[in-house]
Formats: C-alpha cells, structure tokens, sequence
C-alpha cells in the first residue's frame, strides 16, 4: 500500500508503520511509534506519512505559518469555557514542547546518547501530561461538565514589592543560567523567561 493510499483508507496502524520505515527506513521517530497504538502515536503517525506525499514549503511558508500562529495563539480555545483556558493553553506550550524536542532527538541521538535519552524523557512527559488534558477537554466536550484539575489553580501572580522583583528577577536568571540547553527543562525555561521580560518591564517603571 502506498502511503496516498493509506491516507484515504482506514489508516491500519501497523500499515502505516510499514510504509513510513519502507520510505526512511528505521528511523528514530520509527522506533518511537514503534512502541505501541496510541491517540498521539496515531497522530504522529498519521503527520509523518502525510509529510511523505506533501510538497515540502519553503521557508517563506514556513515564516509565515509561524507568524499567524504566535498572532493568534488560542484561535481554537473559543469552544471552551474561561475554567477550561490554562489547560488548553498549557497543552499548545507542550506541543510547541514537542515539536521543538523531536528534531532535536533526531540530531542528538548517534553523538550524545545520555542527552538524547534525556530529550526521550522530556518527550514521554509531554505527551503524558497533553494526553491528560485530552481528557479533560474530552470530558467537557461530551459531557460539558468541567472535571477539578490542577489547572484551574492557577491564579495570578502576586503584586511583588520592588526589593521582591529584584530578587525574584535575579533567582531567574539563575535558573535560565543553570538549566538552558536542559532538554527537561525547556517549558521551564520558556516559563521563566517570560517571567524575566515581564519583571524586566516592570521594573523599568518603577521610580
């Protein structure tokens, strides 16, 4: 079966895999998928033969999908309710995670096995923790009853005195210091440095 034709069939799993390691053989995302059926491995698996008869897009595609993303980052959140946002939007964070993670482990893998198993790591949490909050949305969406999650206790951050900014401001740059280029600790660094302009802002406009 070819992959265009697996594509408009009933996308066998055990198919699909054949036909991507016929094409790139056994290929590290091969071998992750490898592992087992799942609702993510089938997405990915379904992405991966996709891009098998896709055109590739040049980089100017590439910008400009990148672009209309960042400016409309919860374009599909609307179906959901306020208490349902920092989950949905925790998920994007973690897609962004993994898509950043893959071609990472890809490049790692035959020169820094310790690493790459690291990247491996991080990936399986991340599909672990977007697996979860599928089910919440799931749930939601056939029930439209918000199940308690920890996401909901999310707040907002405290008012921090200026002496408070300074300090937390220079933790921060401690951690991005200390964990940059941590494969396990690249959502926290986005985090953190998100935290750091917005302290930086802030302290630019106190007297």
């Amino acid at each position: 079966m070819e992959a265009q034709e697996w594509l408009q069939s009933a996308k066998h799993y055990d198919t699909g895999l054949e036909i991507l390691r016929n094409v790139k053989g056994e290929s590290l995302v091969w071998r992750l998928l490898a592992k087992g059926k799942s609702f993510y491995n089938c997405q990915r698996l379904e992405q991966e033969i996709l891009a098998l008869v896709k055109p590739l897009k040049s980089k100017d595609e590439i910008k400009k999908e990148a672009r209309l993303t960042s400016l409309n980052p919860v374009a599909e959140s609307n179906s959901y309710p306020d208490t349902l946002l920092p989950a949905y939007q925790q998920q994007r964070r973690l897609y962004a995670q993994v898509n950043h993670l893959h071609p990472l482990l890809d490049a790692t893998y035959n020169l820094d096995r310790k690493q790459a198993f690291e990247i491996k790591l991080a990936l399986q949490n991340a599909w672990s923790e977007i697996e979860e909050i599928w089910r919440i949305l799931n749930y939601w969406e056939e029930n439209k009853v918000v199940l308690p999650n920890k996401y909901q206790e999310q707040g907002l951050e405290p008012v921090l005195e200026k002496a408070q900014m300074l300090k937390r401001r220079n933790n921060l740059r401690t951690y991005l210091s200390k964990h940059q280029g941590d494969p396990k600790k690249a959502l926290a660094c986005q985090d953190w440095q998100k935290e750091l302009n917005q302290l930086d802002k802030q302290l630019a406009d106190v007297v």
